[in-house]
């Protein structure tokens, strides 16, 4: 979520990055509409992260990161990484490479403050495929402060004859304060042997455990019981079946990291790769708790047969409407994201999900599909209740599931009641058309 004119008027809007080169690779989408994010951009050969600064942070300038494969952003040459702001595509520091005539990557992307309440302030962090950072040697992880670029506590090292990768961050306290986990496919962390994980406290590296056997691709911090006595915990996904040196099969793509030690998560899931995450809460301000979703390539869960998305409770795992399908054996999510539409607005928005598909839940829904509520009504247009810019049947069906729902926004005539007047009240809108 971005919001591009930070305390105006305007809501924040969902961001999304293509991976083509053919087109304008990024979109805005409020919910309503979806429109071009800054002009053509022929050398944006593929976007792997994109995060959001609110406001100037120290030197470390606000604006919307976006990190992948990039050599030229509106015509500013950058290097795997740039920044959007006041309407234009920026450099940040000369960005990440690799020698001459090797691609170099960003996969993730992540703000830490390495010394808590000190006096330094938090810095951006690029984790990805690259050998420098603004010219300074800084393999697959690299710390840019606003001001300069700078190697991480040593660095990040894989095997002789390999290349360390860097796929995933996030900020998690296992009881001893906020730490920076860096997830990917290395063996060694400052000089410590760290498996595919490790922990940077701002200080010094330590191993996560025994680590992981092969490549982490995602992480994600998640509070299983809510309110209730157990601490978050730090799930790792990617391609892995076990940590290093435990038995064959016993993770099959998913763990848990509680501080201590490792454990599986409910029943064994069948998968290629978890890829993805995201905590939503399906009704809002309502008395569900938040749920883990978890994407990537997975047919079944347990004895559940699923489509590449599975939704975790904190005791069992779920189906999510059928998943998505229609690539052939390629189908698969490579991206979550909770958004909600209208802010402080009475819908409790939808959980968006990317990736290589064509159907979600027998709906065709090309690369992307929103799971939810119903969206309300185009703010523009209340008749225009499917917001697909048209005036059709499909919007009296709309209109009618909202009722059934007892969804607020189908109180047409506002009187705090759900009756027949409303559908009169919808009627004369609809036959009054939209603007």
């Amino acid at each position: 979520m971005h919001d591009d004119d930070g305390p105006g008027p305007a809501q924040p809007a969902l961001i999304v990055g293509n991976g083509l080169d053919d087109i304008s690779v990024f979109a805005r989408w409020t919910g309503w509409e979806a429109a071009p994010l800054g002009g053509p951009h022929d050398s944006f050969v593929g976007i792997s992260a994109l995060m959001t600064v609110p406001e100037a942070t120290g030197a470390l300038a606000p604006g919307l990161y976006a990190g992948g494969q990039i050599t030229l952003a509106g015509g500013v040459p950058v290097n795997s990484l740039a920044r959007w702001a006041e309407g234009e595509w920026h450099d940040v520091g000369g960005g990440l490479t690799q020698p001459p005539g090797v691609f170099s990557y960003v996969f993730a992307l992540g703000l830490f403050d390495e010394d808590g309440e000190g006096p330094q302030f938090p810095a951006l962090f690029a984790g990805g495929s690259f050998e420098f950072a603004g010219g300074v040697p800084a393999e697959a992880l690299a710390r840019w402060d606003g001001a300069s670029w700078s190697e991480v506590g040593g660095g990040i090292e894989a095997p002789a004859g390999r290349s360390a990768t860097v796929n995933a961050l996030a900020v998690y306290d296992d009881g001893r304060g906020p730490a920076l986990y860096v997830a990917g496919s290395f063996n060694s962390a400052g000089g410590k042997e760290c498996w595919n994980i490790a922990r940077w406290d701002g200080v010094e590296w330590e191993p996560v455990g025994p680590g992981l056997a092969t490549t982490v691709e995602s992480l994600c911090v998640f509070d299983e019981d809510g309110p209730g006595p157990k601490p978050p915990a730090l799930f790792a996904g990617g391609q892995f079946s076990r940590v290093r040196g435990g038995e064959r099969g016993s993770m099959r793509g998913i763990g848990r990291w509680d501080g201590v030690e490792w454990s599986s998560v409910g029943e064994t899931l069948n998968v290629g790769s978890i890829r993805a995450f995201a905590t939503w809460d399906e009704d809002g301000a309502g008395p569900a708790r938040p749920n883990l979703y978890v994407g990537g390539t997975i047919n079944r869960a347990g004895s559940i047969p699923v489509n590449n998305l599975v939704r975790w409770d904190g005791a069992q795992w779920h189906d999510v409407g059928g998943g998505v399908t229609g690539f052939g054996p390629g189908s698969a999510v490579n991206i979550l994201a909770a958004f909600d539409e209208d802010g402080p607005g009475p819908n409790p928005g939808g959980l968006y999900v990317g990736g290589a598909f064509y159907y979600a839940g027998g709906v065709y829904s090309k690369h992307i599909a929103r799971w939810g509520c119903p969206l309300p009504p185009s703010p523009s247009c209340y008749a225009d209740c499917d917001a697909d810019g048209e005036l059709t049947f499909f919007d009296f069906v709309c209109f009618q599931n909202l009722f059934a729902a007892g969804d607020p926004v189908a109180d047409c005539d506002g009187d705090g009641a759900h009756t027949f007047f409303d559908f009169l009240c919808y009627q004369n809108a609809f036959a009054a058309g939209c603007p």
